[in-house]
């Protein structure tokens, strides 16, 4: 359990608000955005190696039919 991973798809033709949960094994982590197809490139998939955007609201906007992957990763062990 060194990362959770939380994806979602917003299918629909209008853009959607998601509440993120807490991470499971990192409840006082922040999710850090991995890909977000609704972006632009090259903002919308980080490579790896590169430092993650991190999300600091308890809620974020998906674009109409995009793909959102966010990670937090336990730096508790």
């Amino acid at each position: 359990h060194d990362v959770d991973v939380y994806a979602f798809f917003n299918a629909w033709w209008e853009p959607l608000t998601v509440t993120l949960p807490p991470p499971a094994h990192s409840p006082h982590g922040h999710w850090k955005r991995v890909c977000d197809t609704g972006l632009l490139p090259p903002a919308d998939i980080t490579p790896l190696g590169c430092d993650y955007a991190e999300i600091l609201s308890s809620e974020y906007k998906t674009a109409p039919r995009s793909v959102v992957v966010l990670i937090c990763q336990n730096h508790s062990q």
